[in-house]
């Protein structure tokens, strides 16, 4: 069994899964996989990839628990990754769910800093970059911000935290205004790099701020408006 005992690749696809632990991203390439006792490997097209697994794009109906051998490659620059996962489960016409199980943390490690840099090109909320230090409620230090946008940040650490994971935040918007304090939860981790965190609790003024400084692209303060 992989550590992705989480994982919820079938969402809006017809098949009900916990929630997932890794982040996952829309893709299209190939990967050539092997199931069961079949000599030679198939070309089948990824769909979805995450650090935990993938959904693959088979016409074959394979039953779930089925140990299939994976070769892909992400992105042109990427080495190939290969690896063992189990399929789990299936979804007529559209292809199959699988969890990774033998992979090594080098494969992982590169596949979530894939999906990291696709989804800094793809996110819903523009970025600025923002180097601040980020603390605890206490005032002790958790790591420092790479960037910041309206519905999370980027924090550099070398903490150890549980995905999915509530923590509170305490960071400068680089103005003159006082701390902000917010609630996030933790999306994503990324080995040796940080995690990203989406914000859940943050008071109408300093989301004000936030959004200020990431649309300015600068320092300053929100304009004040009416009387």
């Amino acid at each position: 069994m992989g550590s992705d005992n989480r994982t919820d690749w079938s969402r809006g696809l017809g098949a009900s899964r916990p929630l997932r632990k890794y982040p996952r991203l829309d893709v299209e390439f190939t990967a050539e996989y092997e199931a069961g006792s079949a000599a030679a490997s198939k070309p089948m097209k990824v769909l979805t990839l995450g650090g935990g697994g993938l959904f693959l794009g088979v016409a074959e109906p394979l039953a779930p628990g089925t140990e299939v051998s994976l070769r892909f490659r992400p992105g042109r620059r990427l080495h190939f990754v290969e690896t063992k996962a189990k399929i789990l489960y299936h979804v007529p016409g559209r292809g199959i769910g699988l969890e990774f199980t033998q992979i090594s943390s080098e494969h992982r490690q590169a596949i979530l800093r894939f999906i990291h840099q696709k989804m800094e090109e793809n996110r819903k909320f523009p970025r600025a970059p923002l180097a601040v230090q980020v603390q605890y409620p206490g005032g002790v230090a958790i790591g420092f911000s790479r960037d910041i946008s309206l519905g999370g940040m980027f924090i550099e650490t070398s903490e150890k935290f549980d995905p999915n994971s509530s923590v509170g935040l305490r960071f400068h918007v680089d103005d003159s205004g006082r701390i902000v304090i917010a609630t996030a939860e933790i999306r994503y981790i990324i080995h040796k790099l940080g995690m990203g965190v989406e914000f859940r609790e943050v008071s109408p003024e300093d989301r004000g701020r936030i959004e200020f400084y990431v649309k300015a692209g600068k320092p300053g303060v929100p304009e004040r408006r009416g009387p």
